[in-house]
């Protein structure tokens, strides 16, 4: 029995990967419109820290464009990455102690929601 021959990643491979990935999805729509009233737009450079916490608040981040790691406070180590439209950080504000934070891969918009 042959084993399928994989396929080469070229550009239009990776552009229909890419596709299906189908987002946003409504669910991410509703929690955005749900979410922009209550928060604060900002803007973030490439490699700029975005904390949980500031001045004592508590956020969410709304991502509207852009790309981000989540990296864990100590060692910097990168555990995930994850690219707009996504909402991060909701389950960190149960933490006690603020363990992670993210990092701006690019340039990035973000609704920040206490």
């Amino acid at each position: 029995m042959k084993s399928a021959k994989p396929q080469p990643l070229t550009q239009p491979r990776i552009n229909s990967l890419l596709n299906q990935r189908k987002k946003p999805t409504p669910h991410i729509l509703a929690i955005k419109n749900a979410i922009i009233p209550y928060g604060t737009m900002a803007r973030f450079p490439r490699g700029e820290k975005m904390w949980f916490s500031r001045d004592g608040i508590r956020y969410c981040y709304l991502l509207l464009s852009g790309e981000v790691s989540v990296c864990r406070v100590g060692d910097d180590f990168k555990i995930a990455n994850f690219s707009a439209p996504a909402l991060g950080g909701v389950a960190e504000s149960f933490y006690p102690k603020e363990k992670f934070y993210f990092l701006a891969e690019s340039p990035v918009e973000v609704i920040m929601s206490p």
